[in-house]
């Protein structure tokens, strides 16, 4: 099974739980990216090859009414989408989102962020098979070993001429045009990350906010 090697260590919150945080290294941000949980890593991991500007983790605080009283909401994520907007992202396991409970707390605080000019959606990795985190953890770790510091710099401009394009798609734009061998590359790296006979991730993952 695929690891993601990060800077990762367990701490006990103020509930005596245990909370797993870390760091990794964002080929699309430019910066190290901490993630207060192993849900959120997948998120951010996910993040990555969607067709996207930017993120930012933690981003800040919301003033929100839940039930009469004023409480404050911080988002895991605010991405930038390649019209501008932003919205915001909540990483959560499945069974917690499916619960009665936080139905009830996303119809309250929904409306309010909407008024406040941001969209909201939930992000559970259970929607995806093992397998595709598995190849994605694989993938991550291809890109950081075959990414230099010249190369990230023209992927960068490429995602800023072609917005339409992935994180993926550019890199293999640029590393087939870097490489003797260009076509040859650019088949053999959309091979690498095929999943279970489908399109490769770059033609199949999309953003999909209500």
């Amino acid at each position: 099974m695929a690891r993601l090697k990060t800077d990762t260590r367990v701490i006990r919150n103020t509930a005596g739980s245990l909370n797993v945080v870390g760091l990794f290294w964002s080929v699309l941000m430019r910066r190290m990216v901490v993630f207060e949980s192993l849900v959120e890593r997948r998120l951010f991991l996910w993040l990555e090859w969607l067709r996207i500007v930017g993120y930012k983790e933690q981003p800040r605080k919301f003033q929100l009414e839940v039930e009469g009283r004023r409480t404050e909401y911080t988002p895991d994520a605010a991405v930038t989408d390649a019209s501008g907007e932003i919205f915001l992202i909540q990483a959560k396991p499945r069974e917690k989102v499916q619960s009665k409970d936080f139905q009830a707390w996303l119809d309250i605080v929904g409306p309010q962020l909407l008024a406040q000019g941001y969209r909201h959606d939930v992000f559970s990795p259970e929607d995806w098979p093992e397998p595709f985190w598995e190849n994605l953890l694989m993938l991550y770790g291809y890109v950081k070993r075959h990414i230099d510091g010249r190369h990230q710099e023209r992927v960068l401009a490429i995602l800023s001429e072609r917005p339409e394009w992935s994180l993926l798609d550019a890199i293999a734009h640029v590393r087939a045009h870097s490489l003797p061998a260009g076509a040859v590359y650019r088949e053999m790296f959309y091979r690498r990350i095929a999943f279970d006979g489908q399109k490769v991730l770059s033609k199949t993952t999309e953003i999909s906010v209500a």
